[in-house]
């Protein structure tokens, strides 16, 4: 049979040291928006995509903190050229 482990979807959490994610090796670890905006659902689990927007920017969650312009996600045009410059 298949296995779902909704405990884990549902539940999970992850921790994010700002100390080891602050420094300029680990700088491409954070690669997209982090607030959460919809969920687009196909038939399947595994063809569902979170789409996230950027933080601050809801009038629904004034609390939400944003980010500083250095920590922005990286516009990547060219994988290959943005894997070489790491």
């Amino acid at each position: 049979g298949t296995y779902y482990p909704q405990h884990v979807w549902l539940n999970m959490m992850v921790f994010i040291n700002p100390i080891v994610t602050s420094l300029p090796q680990h700088s491409h670890l954070l690669a997209t928006h982090g607030c959460y905006n919809t969920t687009i659902r196909g038939k399947k689990i595994s063809e569902e995509v979170i789409i996230n927007r950027k933080c601050g920017t809801s009038e629904q969650f004034p609390e939400e903190s944003v980010i500083p312009p250095e920590f922005e996600p990286y516009q990547i045009d060219n994988l290959q050229k943005r894997h070489d410059d790491w």
